[in-house]
């Protein structure tokens, strides 16, 4: 997989993209081979893919780490501990629409042989690119596919980004993939600041390269990554705890979908009101969420949210009756 004579002036081992087109094809082909219910040797695949048979094995291996994949005597296929229809995390999510969007760039008579995966697939899972909900993402499917691969297995990786214009060289180690209030961001640990986070908007990064360097995931930094809300978390500051009175004609919307991991239902009225707790880093964490709500949800504790709200308000109102 990895090529020593493909180095950077570093001398940092670094992955072809067009090894990465490759493995997409195989991987591709290989899931609607055995959605059609076929068992393939590693031998045949090697034969037709043109390649070593550890390599196939290898390939085998990053499908069974999504799906079901048992071996039958020599042969390979589905072997239905796992349904393809799960409802998939969001990185399994990534990945299958990587995967789902070659497809379709490799021809008409490639998709269509991969469609029935896909289709089922489909159907049944949450997907997270719905064009309506969330901005679309505009990164290269193979940039796509090495942040994955080097999130999976805490490799540094090296990119240009784009800001106001200008290109920069970057090098970061990605924690997540995430999605905060509908735009997409590459979450990265930062150097020599283990419990710092950098974040990165993913539609400006493009030519991703896995180096061979790796790096130790802070499980508490990802553990705070898991209960962010949005783009305003800070990992780095211990979480608090916010306690909000939500109002009767909206309170379905907050007990249906919580706003975070730790979110709890502390008292249901009478009138149907509902007061829930939830823990944050930082005000602005929650405050867009409330404002959104204004009269429905009111920020009971702390003081200094309920404070911050009133006067950023206030301050709204007097600017609107100047006007």
């Amino acid at each position: 997989m990895y090529n020593n004579s493909d180095k950077n002036t570093n001398g940092v081992n670094l992955m072809k993209k067009t090894d990465y087109d490759k493995i997409l094809y195989r991987l591709v082909d290989m899931l609607g081979r055995f959605n059609d219910g076929q068992r393939l040797s590693a031998r045949e695949m090697a034969e037709e893919y043109a390649v070593s048979v550890r390599t196939v094995q290898r390939d085998i291996a990053r499908l069974s780490e999504r799906f079901g994949i048992g071996k039958f005597g020599n042969k390979y296929g589905f072997d239905g501990t796992r349904a393809v229809s799960r409802q998939l995390l969001p990185q399994d999510t990534i990945v299958i629409e990587v995967l789902e969007q070659f497809a379709k760039d490799c021809g008409e008579e490639f998709a269509r042989h991969t469609s029935a995966l896909f289709n089922r697939i489909s159907s049944n899972k949450e997907r997270i690119f719905i064009k309506n909900l969330a901005q679309d993402i505009d990164v290269n499917s193979s940039d796509l596919l090495l942040l994955y691969e080097a999130i999976s297995t805490n490799k540094i990786v090296t990119a240009i980004y784009s800001i106001d214009g200008s290109e920069f060289d970057i090098k970061f180690a990605p924690l997540k993939i995430a999605n905060f209030n509908n735009f997409w961001y590459a979450i990265s640990m930062k150097f020599g600041n283990n419990s710092g986070v950098r974040t990165y908007y993913l539609n400006n990064i493009k030519n991703v390269q896995i180096c061979t360097e790796k790096f130790i995931p802070n499980d508490d930094l990802n553990s705070a990554l898991e209960n962010s809300i949005n783009i305003w978390f800070k990992p780095e500051i211990t979480p608090f705890e916010v306690r909000l009175l939500i109002a009767p004609q909206v309170a379905k919307y907050f007990t249906r979908q919580r706003l975070s991991k730790t979110q709890r239902t502390i008292a249901t009225h009478e009138d149907g009101s509902v007061e829930i707790a939830l823990k944050i880093t930082d005000e602005m964490e929650i405050l867009p969420i409330i404002k959104s709500y204004i009269p429905f949800v009111r920020p009971l504790a702390p003081k200094s949210l309920r404070d911050r709200l009133n006067s950023e308000v206030l301050e709204y109102i007097k600017s609107e009756n100047l006007e």
